[in-house]
């Protein structure tokens, strides 16, 4: 049902759409996405100019062949109209819709598409749609949120409206180092962010997990990355620029993998050869079917990161 297609998403860029001299500066960045922001943002008073300032950023600034994704406010929120009136007729890839909480608030964005211009659902190219998932309502409804459209084709994880309204108290294990192999995860969000992946996968959409918030400490921030990586996560949003390297970084195969999974299909082929359907590699590791496709999966990931290096 997905109109996603390959491509890299491992870093977002969240850039204001008041501000014309971030937008530039995201289309000039490294990153893979670009995300224009008119909801938490911007201020209640900016939101006119903000998305005027983001669909002529849309059609006027060289965005270096990058995704553009538009986050609109609330479905429920007095902005939300005016916001699909205004961005639409620009053409982003896609629309995120914040605090999307039923399937209801994607088939209302749906039609509003539709309504200001857009190209009927499934056509290419067409306008895409994302749901933020924020809230405890959106991770209960999140299958019927995750197929109320034809053009879905992302979940996003919005991790602090998310730990507002389920109460949490944030535990931070990373500055406490008692549980090394854990370092960085926060484990009251895991059952969001697995049931978020799982869903993805389960329906062929891509899954964005939320930024981290803090923007100077750059190896924490690697280290949140690289825990969602691990998780099955498409990519990252990164809240400043000097995040980017380290989001990429950590969504990138390492040498050692891309080396463990060219010896596997080399052992793959030995093993063809002699009608052998399961092997050791490395004296130790099993090698079987799903290792196989795993192994295909880590270098085509590492043919697109070197080819996103290149250019």
């Amino acid at each position: 049902m997905s109109n996603t297609k390959e491509r890299l998403r491992r870093s977002v860029l969240v850039s204001s759409g008041f501000s014309r001299r971030q937008l530039e500066k995201g289309a000039a960045s490294e990153a893979d996405v670009v995300w224009l922001e008119l909801e938490d943002g911007v201020h209640p008073g900016q939101k006119e100019d903000a998305r005027l300032t983001a669909a002529a950023a849309l059609n006027e600034i060289d965005w270096r062949g990058k995704e553009r994704v538009v986050r609109v406010n609330p479905v429920d929120s007095p902005w939300f109209e005016d916001d699909m009136q205004v961005i639409v007729p620009a053409k982003p890839d896609a629309i995120i819709v914040a605090k999307a909480r039923t399937a209801d608030d994607i088939k209302y964005a749906d039609s509003l598409i539709t309504k200001f211009g857009g190209e009927p659902a499934g056509d290419e190219p067409g306008i895409q749609l994302g749901s933020m998932i924020e809230t405890p309502q959106a991770l209960y409804n999140i299958r019927e949120i995750a197929t109320a459209s034809p053009r879905m084709a992302g979940l996003w994880f919005g991790a602090a409206d998310f730990s507002y309204e389920m109460q949490y108290a944030n535990i931070d294990l990373g500055s406490r180092g008692k549980i090394a192999s854990a370092e960085g995860l926060q484990p009251e969000l895991l059952f969001a962010r697995t049931t978020i992946v799982l869903t993805a996968r389960a329906l062929g959409l891509y899954a964005i997990d939320v930024g981290f918030t803090g923007h100077r400490d750059l190896e924490s921030c690697y280290r949140d990355a690289l825990w969602t990586f691990r998780l099955g996560f498409d990519g990252k949003m990164c809240i400043s620029p000097p995040q980017i390297a380290h989001v990429n970084r950590a969504y990138a195969p390492t040498p050692e993998m891309v080396e463990w999974a060219r010896s596997g299909l080399k052992l793959n082929d030995e093993m063809n050869d002699t009608g052998i359907a399961v092997a050791t590699l490395n004296e130790y590791a099993i090698f079987d079917g799903p290792f196989v496709k795993q192994a295909r999966r880590i270098l085509d990931r590492a043919r697109l990161y070197d080819e996103a290096t290149d250019g």
